[in-house]
């Protein structure tokens, strides 16, 4: 591990990448008619402008995710905190490995609720790519989807990277079978891991489900 830190630092310090290979963003929450009442069952802008080719995705994206006939746009918001893993490798190069999340927190209309998120991060754009999502609700209910986003580091921390992302809800589980929307995504992430395993995480979440 200590040869892939090495090597790690070197890289970023040559090339100015923006994630460093410790980025992951964010993930998203949703909402649904008033905070659940069963028992919790945890299973639990300020940031960097993206690219023109993001912004054009995030902007398909948006219109991809009109709500369908019948169904009621809810606003969900919350913050989650929790951490990222670097762990999971898909490849052997120090640097092809996926970013993967898991925080907890309070969102609107759904309560105690757990957050998981996993993609790839370019490290040469910064760019979080291959996204997918799923918020488990408190009663159990899951929303699903994809995401794209980037990040930066901070202008006066190195150990901060600040991220956003767009995540775009494609279903779910139980009565978000068939939900859709889109929510913005914001994350401060801090690199207090030294071997650069793992990072602490606080998410910001602000969108609409609609189901």
């Amino acid at each position: 591990m200590t040869t892939r830190v090495a090597v790690a630092m070197v890289f970023t310090s040559r090339t100015g990448l923006i994630l460093a290979g410790v980025l992951t963003l964010a993930t998203l929450g949703v909402a649904c008619g008033g905070v659940d009442q069963q028992p919790v069952n945890p299973a639990a802008p300020t940031v960097s402008t993206a690219a023109a080719s993001s912004d054009q995705s995030a902007s398909a994206a948006v219109v991809g995710a009109a709500k369908e006939p019948g169904s009621v746009p809810r606003q969900l918001t919350g913050q989650l905190d929790g951490r990222f893993d670097f762990t999971r490798m898909w490849g052997d190069a120090w640097w092809q490995f996926y970013s993967d999340s898991h925080a907890t927190g309070t969102l609107s209309h759904l309560g105690l609720s757990q957050v998981y998120t996993t993609h790839i991060p370019n490290l040469e754009t910064g760019a979080l790519e291959l996204g997918t999502f799923r918020i488990v609700a408190a009663n159990g209910d899951e929303i699903r989807g994809t995401y794209e986003g980037t990040g930066t580091y901070d202008e006066h921390r190195m150990d901060l990277i600040h991220g956003a992302a767009t995540f775009v809800i494609s279903g779910g589980t139980g009565r978000f079978h068939r939900a859709t929307g889109t929510i913005a995504a914001t994350f401060l992430e801090t690199l207090d891991d030294p071997t650069w395993a793992s990072a602490k995480v606080a998410w910001t979440l602000t969108g609409t489900v609609n189901y």
